[in-house]
């Protein structure tokens, strides 16, 4: 299937867009109240997210062929309603997508902020270039963005070196949701991230309980003979 859609190239992204656009129909949903209610036939019904994952996976396959999609790709992204779909599908054409995402990082609205932090975190292959990028919006005075800056940074968990002690510092965010997401992204790291066990010792007295949970699992997961010390099973 890769091999055809590259074979295929820049005639399939009219298709491709469609599908990321793709709006289920009352038919549709009438075909998949049916499948729900009787056995004796299933009805073939493809759900909006099963076009958009197909579309972002041909994405994929073409890459950097696909650049000519950016300007509608942008578009989308500047919708309240197609923008999460446009990210993944941006992140996956490559660098060519990277202004889209680093010119919106200044918007004046957190939510435009919010969104060009998730589309960096689905940059997996282009780490080198973004991670500072996402390292700088941890101090963003918006809580929705420090958050989606955190998550991103575990999405991507690559450069450890930098990647560690910038998520360490939201251990002590003003937000109980960033200090929770925190511990929870450095978990991801494993031993990698050891230099976070103190910071993650003086979470386990966090007043919220669900940080102290995600706390004392991220301490289990990278250092589980400091966590035994500390009387954490």
């Amino acid at each position: 299937a890769t091999e055809a859609i590259r074979h295929i190239g820049t005639n399939a992204l009219p298709f491709l867009l469609a599908d990321l656009r793709y709006k289920e129909s009352p038919l549709d949903e009438a075909l998949d109240w049916l499948n729900q209610k009787q056995s004796f036939k299933e009805f073939t019904v493809v759900s909006e997210s099963d076009h958009a994952v197909r579309a972002i996976w041909a994405f994929r396959a073409l890459g950097t062929a696909a650049k000519p999609a950016i300007p509608a790709l942008t578009t989308m992204f500047n919708d309240l309603e197609t923008w999460p779909v446009a990210a993944d599908a941006l992140a996956a054409i490559g660098p060519d997508s990277l202004p889209t995402f680093t010119n919106a990082l200044t918007n004046q609205n957190p939510v435009v902020r919010g969104k060009a932090v998730y589309g960096l975190g689905e940059m997996e292959g282009q780490a080198e270039a973004v991670v500072p990028d996402i390292i700088a919006c941890l101090k963003d005075k918006s809580e929705y963005v420090r958050w989606m800056a955190v998550q991103s940074l575990g999405n991507i968990h690559k450069r450890g070196d930098i990647s560690v002690p910038a998520i360490t510092s939201c251990l002590e965010d003003k937000s109980t949701d960033v200090r929770s997401r925190a511990a929870e992204e450095l978990a991801a790291f494993g031993a990698e991230a050891k230099p976070a066990v103190p910071a993650l010792l003086k979470l386990c007295n966090d007043p919220d309980e669900g940080v102290r949970y995600r706390a004392t699992n991220a301490l289990k997961k990278i250092d589980p003979e400091a966590a035994a010390k500390s009387g954490i099973r």
